[in-house]
């Protein structure tokens, strides 16, 4: 069996979320998100092929460490994410209104 190209299949998965850019509002932004998670299925097959070239004795480790470097990855892309100005993008930080206060208190 021929197994599909798992590459386009990736970009795929990634691509709904391009809608989010544009704030469409909860209904849509929502059958976006649902949309790239069931385009997300090729990790199944990645991760089967993966640990099919591990060795039988180690198989188990194999995908804890896929796992583990996986998570570590969205982590650091997250703190990027984070740390990054993307008005190249046309998203803007939005300030935070500072919290009302109280009447005759600070």
């Amino acid at each position: 069996m021929e197994e599909p190209a798992l590459a386009p299949l990736a970009v795929a998965s990634c691509l709904p979320l391009v809608v989010s850019a544009l704030e469409p509002g909860i209904a849509i932004s929502a059958a976006a998100w649902f949309l790239t998670g069931v385009l997300s299925a090729y990790q199944v097959i990645t991760n089967a092929e993966f640990v099919r070239f591990a060795p039988p004795e180690r198989r188990g480790q194999t995908i804890g460490v896929a796992a583990s470097a996986l998570t570590a990855v969205q982590g650091v892309g997250g703190k990027i994410r984070a740390c990054e100005d993307f008005s190249w993008v046309g998203c803007q930080r939005r300030e935070v209104p500072p919290r009302a206060t109280r009447r005759g208190k600070d």
